[in-house]
């Protein structure tokens, strides 16, 4: 069920390990991924495709470590989707991917 899956998502993110593509094989159930937990595994994906560790998160964030790991907490419901965003749309000024204006 998803609390297996929020398990397994925050063992990843806790030990820096890339994220696995859903299962897609005959009987693969997809299971949603709440709004805020979708936000924190796209602002984790976007700091390790940049690279980034959590203190270096920090720095470009302009913010604690504290607030970094709740950032990425997919168990801590203490920040709102829109927060996570806000950090992300953040990280995408600070560090942009390509030569892409779009």
């Amino acid at each position: 069920g998803g609390g297996g899956l929020m398990a397994a998502l925050g063992g990843y993110v806790q030990d820096g390990r890339a994220i696995p593509p859903p299962s897609s094989g005959v009987g693969a159930a997809e299971i949603p991924l709440p709004d805020l937990v979708a936000a924190k595994i796209a602002l984790y994906e976007a700091a390790r495709a940049r690279g980034l560790d959590t203190p270096a998160l920090a720095r470009e964030l302009g913010c604690s470590l504290g607030t970094v790991r709740r950032l990425l907490d997919v168990d801590g419901r203490s920040l709102r989707a829109h927060e996570v965003e806000a950090a992300l749309r953040r990280l995408d000024e600070h560090l942009p991917l390509g030569g892409s204006t779009a």
